[in-house]
């Protein structure tokens, strides 16, 4: 009897593994993917300002002005703003430029408002002879009128960068595009 067990266990066994021999060898596990690396974030977008003045290169306003104010700007962004300049006219005629900035053509202009008679006629007060002096406290007191009433009415459609009675011109930025600005790309 034992022997018949014996021989019943070993049919088994030989049997097992006579089947376990021939199965389908059992799929190999695939490796779980490499992770993908996260993109590498773009490059920063340059962005270029055409400033728009009727003063030739060699002008002071230019050189002193203009030219460092320009390199400062491109310095305080590490290079993600850069501002052309385009002396002695080279986009348009002095009367133009109001509309060159309006309309795109330059991102910022210098403006004359006397080379536009009639366009802004509360500035055209502050440029009446004898009525207000060049001295420092007759400045504070143009300048205190210009941001009281002039600049909220005749220049609400623009972003005046500054403005100087000297020789009565203003530097302005379109208020369409003063999101630059406003969004922290671009401190001054």
């Amino acid at each position: 009897m034992r022997r018949s067990l014996l021989i019943s266990l070993l049919v088994v066994l030989v049997t097992g593994l006579i089947f376990a021999g021939c199965a389908a060898p059992a799929p190999a596990s695939k490796p779980a993917p490499a992770p993908t690396p996260a993109p590498a974030p773009a490059p920063a977008k340059t962005v270029e300002l055409r400033l728009a003045t009727h003063t030739p290169g060699t002008h002071y306003m230019v050189k002193a002005g203009f030219e460092p104010w320009a390199k400062k700007i491109e310095e305080g962004t590490k290079g993600r703003v850069k501002v052309t300049l385009y002396v002695a006219g080279a986009l348009g005629k002095v009367p133009e430029t109001w509309d060159m900035v309006r309309k795109g053509v330059a991102e910022i202009g210098m403006v004359v408002p006397s080379a536009v008679p009639g366009l802004f006629p509360l500035y055209e007060y502050l440029s009446l002879p004898f009525l207000i002096g060049y001295d420092k406290d007759s400045m504070k007191v143009a300048d205190k009128i210009f941001k009281q009433y002039i600049e909220p009415t005749e220049f609400k459609e623009v972003k005046l960068l500054w403005w100087h009675r000297w020789n009565r011109r203003l530097s302005i930025w379109p208020k369409s595009r003063s999101g630059l600005w406003k969004t922290g790309r671009v401190k001054l």
